[in-house]
């Protein structure tokens, strides 16, 4: 199947969700309404939600108990801003943010409503929570976070890595905290890290040039910039038979070599598990982050034999996906 023929497969369930969850509720019912801000409706994040939705259905909650509006940013921070506001006014039981921006959009306007968010990398370090255990305020939620070092034992399993080039975007939070986590897990590997900051898709041709020579794989960071440049690094990458990896799963489905990351749909579901704590009386600020176990891998097949670059049986064996097909050009798409 298809990516795009999935996305209107999840988009086509979800509005199913949508239209039973919204419909006409037994009189004298104690609904509660739900508030659910999406970055974008992308694959990711409609898969978050998936998970998220399946989740609140298996421990109860359905009509007429809820009554969920979903709402998306479009990738769009003041769009994010303007649908909070209009969450706020409502005064809703329970706000949902699924991505960075819309966790930050909704925590801006709504301090005396709980929050529950997911697909946040780093909570702590883009300020949406204060700490990992004790989240200290009305929101909560559940991360999509990756130990680096996981990324990297993989990476060396299947080329001989001396230094790795990160691709990222100043300014963005999650872009930077992952950076930092590569420098500090790459010293203690012995691997050198060349930082490759791209500000904008317009110079990243030239930037990109910088890597060539240098290094065995580049890792592409969770960024607005990085995610739409997807296609010129793996053309570029693949010229130098360089390996291409990210924590995002579904980069490699952009033509990204090698993905190292989480489970979207139970991110999804933790966040699921969290609102429902909610709505029977649970504190957030008692919740603590949650973090997923386990560590799935996918592997663009195509790209690695674009590269040259020859999967041992082990990583194969080991990968949840394999990815038969051309890459694709897509849309632009914020990553978080």
């Amino acid at each position: 199947m298809s990516q795009n023929l999935k996305l209107k497969t999840i988009v086509f369930i979800l509005l199913a969700c949508v239209f039973c969850l919204s419909g006409t509720q037994d009189a004298g019912a104690a609904t509660k309404k739900i508030g659910i801000l999406l970055w974008a409706k992308d694959l990711r994040n409609l898969k978050t939600l998936e998970g998220f939705m399946a989740e609140l259905r298996e421990e109860g909650f359905k009509p007429p108990e809820i009554e969920v509006m979903i709402k998306s940013a479009d990738a769009n921070r003041a769009r994010a801003m303007k649908i909070s506001q209009k969450f706020s006014a409502m005064k809703m039981d329970l706000y949902v943010g699924i991505g960075t921006s819309p966790a930050l959009a909704l925590k801006k306007e709504i301090s005396d409503r709980p929050i529950v968010f997911a697909l946040v990398y780093d909570p702590v370090a883009t300020g949406v929570v204060e700490s990992w255990q004790s989240p200290g305020n009305n929101v909560t939620g559940s991360s999509n976070y990756i130990f680096i070092g996981d990324v990297i034992d993989v990476v060396k399993k299947v080329v001989p890595l001396k230094s790795l080039a990160v691709i990222y975007s100043p300014g963005d939070k999650n872009a930077e905290e992952q950076l930092k986590q590569v420098k500090e897990n790459s010293f203690s590997e012995g691997v050198r890290v060349v930082p490759v900051s791209i500000a904008s898709q317009d110079e990243a041709f030239t930037v990109l040039r910088y890597f060539k020579g240098r290094v065995e794989a580049v890792y592409l960071s969770g960024s607005v910039v990085v995610e739409n440049a997807i296609p010129l690094i793996v053309e570029e990458a693949k010229k130098d038979h360089i390996l291409t990896v990210s924590h995002l799963l579904d980069y490699t489905g952009k033509g990204v070599l090698l993905g190292v990351g989480k489970d979207l749909g139970h991110v999804g579901r933790t966040a699921g598990h969290q609102a429902a704590m909610i709505l029977n009386g649970a504190n957030p600020k008692n919740i603590p982050i949650g973090k997923q176990k386990d560590t799935e891998i996918f592997i663009n097949m195509t790209t690695a034999r674009a590269c040259g670059i020859n999967i041992p049986d082990e990583v194969r064996r080991s990968a949840e996906k394999l990815i038969e097909q051309q890459p694709r050009r897509e849309g632009h798409k914020s990553a978080q």
